[in-house]
């Protein structure tokens, strides 16, 4: 990859031929620790013990913490935001972030 963006003068990445690239030691450790931890929650999952709650601040972008509230939570956060917010500046407006939809 190095010689490749510097033969075309544009090195992007500020890569150089003395960087080695990923350290797959480190690479193996995280993915053992990620098989480790989805096996605990599959674990706890299946006995039951794991609450739907989502904290909001630690969820993932792929995530939607606010339906691990419940429906009827939903509902009511719902009806605050178009009784204080009809316009829906925070839901539509205001970049990143989880929405109410």
């Amino acid at each position: 990859m190095v010689p490749s963006s510097r033969s075309n003068k544009r090195d992007v990445l500020g890569l150089g031929p003395g960087d080695k690239g990923f350290n797959t030691a480190s690479t193996r450790a995280v993915q053992e620790a990620t098989r480790h931890v989805m096996s605990l929650l599959e674990s706890c999952e299946a006995k039951g013990l794991l609450l739907k709650f989502q904290y909001l601040n630690y969820a993932a972008a792929y995530q939607n913490p606010l339906e691990s509230y419940g429906e009827e939570n939903l509902r009511f956060m719902r009806g605050v935001s178009r009784k204080y917010g009809p316009k829906g500046v925070f839901q539509k407006q205001v970049p990143g972030g989880v929405k109410l939809r």
